[in-house]
């Protein structure tokens, strides 16, 4: 939220819903955003809201995998995440996306601000995004590496 805040015209869609949602109302206003700030609420698929951002930002502390990505890559949105756990065992920087230090509001906004005013590296990585989760998740290859892994421990 403060990302956006930073950047200029920026919109900040929040897709979910929960606890903290007075909290980042609040925050809204106080960053000065509350109208370029839409609070979507819970949706059973997020692809479909996704497809329509420029960039999805995902600042996360600690995540073990990164769902809100592979969704984002499902929809051929670029990314800025942060180097939680889960992402970085998958997500590629300046690759894949663009990925920033944990809490880092620099990187992120710069990252996001890159994105805004480069469509160039916007389309590259709204294009490698998608080939990055079908060559890492895709039905095929979870399948195969689950026939590797039990190959492997039968010994055949």
């Amino acid at each position: 939220m403060r990302a956006t805040a930073r950047i200029e015209g920026a919109y900040l869609w929040l897709i979910g819903d929960g606890k903290e949602r007075a909290a980042l109302e609040a925050l809204s206003r106080e960053q000065g955003i509350a109208d370029r700030t839409r609070f979507i609420g819970w949706v059973d698929e997020p692809v479909h809201h996704l497809a329509a951002a420029d960039a999805v930002a995902f600042p996360s502390r600690h995540e073990p995998l990164g769902n809100v990505i592979l969704d984002a890559w499902q929809a051929g949105v670029p990314v800025v995440s942060t180097r939680a756990e889960g992402p970085s065992w998958f997500f590629r920087d300046q690759t894949d996306g663009i990925m920033v230090d944990i809490d880092d509001l620099d990187g992120l906004t710069s990252g996001l601000q890159a994105l805004k005013d480069n469509p160039d590296l916007r389309a590259r990585y709204a294009a490698a995004g998608p080939a990055r989760l079908q060559g890492m998740f895709s039905e095929d290859v979870v399948v195969d590496a689950y026939l590797a892994a039990f190959r492997g421990e039968l010994g055949t």
